[in-house]
This record gives structure tokens, sequence and C-alpha cells, in this order.
């Protein structure tokens, strides 16, 4: 495993790899901190256009390989709830024409002990703090400026692309509240990001976030790096610093990069999701969900507004145990909370067609038809079926 893990880092990788028509759409800033162009990817939740609503930023490196697969993972996690929904951007490593991924992620100018313990110069290596400098003051404005977006960044990156995030999270903390490092190169110049974090943990009293790092079956001295960035953070992490590592033995310096994203995106927002009972329904009062998305909001540091899918079962759930008058409750604040979306009305009306209240249900999905129309939303002929058949209700 040693031999191919150096292999892998001593391959350029291909700036030419494509993301799929539908994955993200392609943008390329001018950099004047790097003196280059540089391309990002940008993947925007669905349904961002019919909404005001504003997003969290997961942001990765070598977005041009790692972009397809995380775009997937998050959009099965926002499904499910796990997560909130979030704006994806990926950064190509190394500039559109030279591809130096050495330049962009490492530290330091440093060199590295192969598996046979021949020394691999790394000539072009220590640009990370204009790397990351070029994040901060050029991209993140960007993104800003140019997308809804939340206070709350995540960094994540592979290999080099890891020790680049652990290296963004020393240098500049708060800069991103989670950070997930897939295999990151730890060992790089004797460890120095593992000694410039304990010199961090030993002057911050407290520091909020999230820290996830993983590693395969690979090379010893890079599964030793995180274990000593793990028992580092056992001994001296700062309050509010979550740091946990997981070791995948099943798992390569490749394969390993998938789940590690999976996990950490996990991690940062545990307990996002209110509790559900063995059939997935949920748990609390809506004064109870209300108090849950409050107490995330306090701690995520911006104001996470009830969901409105969640809303939306809770609703239909009420519904159907008969409970209309909670269901109605719900549904409500959902149109309040959530007032340019088209399904928030129809699912009111839904409710009081189903109490008898057709007027009423007439009123909602009339609303609903209305806020549909010319925002290519896919459900709007389903809102224009309800409303065409409560109107024929009424006329008989």
């Amino acid at each position: 495993m040693r031999r191919w893990l150096f292999v892998f880092l001593l391959l350029p990788l291909p700036l030419s790899a494509q993301v799929p028509a539908g994955i993200a759409e392609r943008a390329t800033l001018t950099s004047k901190v790097l003196g280059e162009e540089r391309a990002v990817w940008v993947r925007l939740p669905e349904g961002y256009d019919r909404t005001t609503a504003r997003y969290p930023v997961l942001m990765l490196t070598d977005g041009e390989l790692q972009m397809q697969q995380t775009v997937s993972t998050v959009g099965f996690l926002e499904h499910h709830g796990r997560i909130p929904e979030l704006i994806v951007v990926g950064i190509t490593n190394g500039g559109i024409a030279s591809g130096d991924r050495a330049r962009d992620l490492t530290p330091s100018n440093a060199s590295m002990t192969r598996w046979d313990g021949v020394e691999v110069p790394y000539p072009t290596s220590g640009g990370a703090d204009r790397f990351l400098a070029f994040i901060e003051t050029e991209l993140i404005p960007w993104i800003d400026a140019s997308y809804r977006t939340e206070p709350f960044r995540i960094l994540a990156g592979h290999s080099f692309g890891g020790l680049f995030a652990i290296h963004a999270f020393v240098a500049k903390p708060g800069l991103f509240r989670g950070v997930i490092a897939a295999s990151p190169i730890l060992q790089w110049d004797d460890q120095l990001v593992v000694r410039k974090a304990g010199a961090l943990f030993d002057q911050a009293k407290r520091l909020p976030g999230t820290v996830h790092l993983t590693a395969g079956r690979e090379e010893e001295a890079l599964v030793a790096s995180v274990r000593s960035f793990q028992e580092l953070a056992k001994t001296k992490a700062p309050k509010g610093l979550r740091v946990s590592a997981t070791f995948m033995k099943d798992e390569d310096h490749g394969s390993v990069v998938l789940r590690s994203y999976y996990d950490g995106l996990r991690r940062v927002f545990a307990g996002w999701k209110p509790a559900v009972d063995e059939i997935g329904r949920y748990e609390a009062s809506l004064e109870e969900l209300v108090n849950h998305y409050a107490r995330l909001s306090k701690s995520y540091g911006y104001t996470v507004t009830p969901p409105e899918a969640v809303l939306n079962l809770y609703g239909y759930q009420r519904l159907r145990e008969g409970k209309v008058d909670e269901a109605i409750e719900a549904l409500t604040m959902n149109t309040r909370n959530w007032p340019e979306s088209p399904n928030t009305y129809d699912s009111l009306g839904e409710v009081h067609e189903a109490r008898g209240e057709l007027y009423v249900a007439e009123r909602f999905y009339r609303k609903a038809v209305e806020k549909s129309q010319g925002k290519n939303d896919p459900r709007e002929k389903a809102y224009r079926g309800n409303l065409d058949r409560v109107t024929r209700k009424l006329k008989r």
C-alpha cells in the first residue's frame, strides 16, 4: 500500500476531468492573489431559484475530481434531512494550466520520504498560505456576493487537500466552522501542521467547530500523523471544538473519500434532524420542533428556520392521525416561514379540503398556482389539478 500512496501523490491529477452537465455550473475567477485564472464549480440546492432562502457553504479542494461524488452525497443527506441544504463549491487546484497541487495545498517548501526510503522533492511546494488568501479574500467574497449564503462554511479536502484543510483550520480559526480531512498528508514536513495545531490549542480558550479526519489502509506515516492529531485534540482541544477520526481499514487512499465526506458531514451536522420513531413519525410537539431549530440556530451561529419539508411532513402526519388543528397550525407556520413556496399553500389547501372547507381550500390552491407560475416548478401541474378539482366540487 505504501508504494501506491506515493504514486498517487506524484502523478499530476487531470485538470481535464469533467463535471457532468447538470451537476454544477462552472465559473472562472481571475485571481490577483494567485496571479492566474482559477476555475470553480458551484452546485446550488434544488429549488434555489424558487425561494429566497440562504444556505451554508461546503467548499472542496480538487473540485474537478471530487465534485460529482460529493454533490451526490450532499443530495442524499439533504433528502433524508440529516443536513441542511448546502451550496457546494469545488475549487480546481494548481490553476487551469499547471495542475500543480503541491504548490496550492502544502504549507511549506519540503520534500517527502517515499516508501522505499528515497527522498522525493517537491520544488514548488509551500503555497498553501497564498491559496488560503485567495479563498478568504477573493473566492468567499465572490460566493457571498453571487449567491445567498449563510455565515457557516465547511472545508473538505483529500490527501494534500486534507493537509490543506487542517492547515486552513489552524491558520485561520473560525473561517471554516467545519473541516473534513480525508487521508490528510499530515506527516508533511515533520508533522508541521500538527505542531502548529498544538500551539493554537495552547492559546485558544474556545474554538467552536468540528474537525473530522479519516485514514484508510495506507502509508504508516500518514496513519500515524492522523493519530497524532487525534491524540493532541483529546488532551488540548479548546472548548467548543469537536474532533473525531475514523480509520477505514477496508478503504485505500483513493476510495476513502466518499465515506469520509459522508461521515464528516454527519458529524458537522450531528443532531440536525429532529427525533423520529421507528416508523418515521416526528415525536415532538410543534412547540418542541420549533425549539429544536432554535437550539440549532444558537449552536451554528445563524438563524435556522424549521425546514419546509419537515413542517410539511409533520402536518400530514398529524392529519393522518385526525389531529387536523395541529396539522393546520404547522402548515400555516410553513406559509409564514416560506411565503414564496407554492407547495406550502397547496399542502394547506389539502388539509382544508379534507376538512370539507372547500372555499378555503380553493383559495390556497389558487395561491399555489399563482406562486408557481413562471418558475419552472415541476409540481405546477399538480397544483392546477388540485385547484380544478375543488373548483368543480364548488360548482356542483
